[in-house]
């Protein structure tokens, strides 16, 4: 081979080696910058999210029918609990769970932070406030409060969890408009060191929630319950088993009161049959 078919042979080479590097750079810095760009954030960053305030609803006069009850998401930290064993037994039977299964939860490897119950009322977290537990954490989270109990729960609706856990409206109002009356939650970002740990001196990023729109409606809440006591009324009436009254507005089509019986309470709906 001469010298000039040598050096062709290297820089055919060079520039098939040139064009890989290419290539891979082009896949790394622009197919996957998303993705590897959460990668990193996830290895220097732990997120947490900040539930949005779900929005009310109102009758036509202002009068809640539906408002946000203080609750909290109560959580354990696993590398501030010096005995996971003692603080299970110690939490457990105030949140009504297994000491066990919270053991299990803590003891796992590389967790900065593990949810032991949602929707904690505020009497119980004061209970475990005052033993100053250390590991022991509470973030705000809003629990769903009928004013009115079973009245308008057709109407209404109720809202449960989705398969992750995470809020969601069923029925009625609640589930018609669960997209608008949930709001967005927000996210909070904290740098994390080579454990898991957060960093108290690090990077912090807060991106506020947004909270749900607020419904005000055509219905009254007096008439409302007018129509539901006479409709028991009738029902025990003529040994009747179920019933409905709809009271609308001729001039805008606006649903003045709403009842149907048998009826449930939105507050422990699960506690009902389906």
């Amino acid at each position: 081979m001469t010298a000039s078919s040598r050096s062709s042979v290297l820089f055919s080479a060079f520039v098939v080696c040139f064009c890989v590097l290419l290539l891979r750079l082009v896949y790394w810095q622009i197919i996957s910058a998303d993705r590897l760009g959460r990668e990193a954030s996830r290895q220097h960053f732990v997120e947490l999210a900040v539930p949005a305030s779900r929005g009310e609803i109102m009758d036509k006069g202002g009068n809640p029918l539906v408002v946000n009850q203080p609750a909290f998401l109560v959580y354990g930290e696993p590398r501030n609990i010096k005995d996971i064993s003692a603080f299970s037994k110690v939490v457990s039977p105030v949140l009504s769970l297994n000491a066990e299964e919270v053991l299990n939860k803590l003891s796992q490897p590389n967790l900065v932070w593990v949810p032991l119950a949602h929707k904690v009322e505020l009497s119980l977290v004061q209970t475990l406030r005052i033993q100053n537990i250390a590991g022991l954490g509470f973030e705000k989270e809003p629990k769903r409060f009928y004013t009115e109990a079973s009245t308008a729960a057709h109407l209404l609706g109720f809202v449960g969890s989705d398969v992750n856990g995470v809020d969601q409206g069923y029925f009625g109002l609640e589930g018609y408009y669960d997209r608008q009356v949930r709001g967005i939650d927000g996210i909070m970002r904290l740098e994390k060191d080579a454990h898991g740990a957060p960093i108290l001196i690090g990077q912090e990023e807060r991106i506020p929630p947004q909270d749900g729109r607020t419904l005000v409606l055509h219905t009254d809440k007096a008439v409302q319950q007018i129509v539901e006591r006479k409709l028991k009324e009738g029902i025990a009436r003529y040994g009747a088993k179920e019933g409905s009254v709809v009271v609308m507005d001729p001039a805008t089509g606006g649903i003045i009161a709403m009842a149907s019986f048998p009826n449930y309470d939105p507050r422990s709906f699960s506690a009902f049959d389906k």
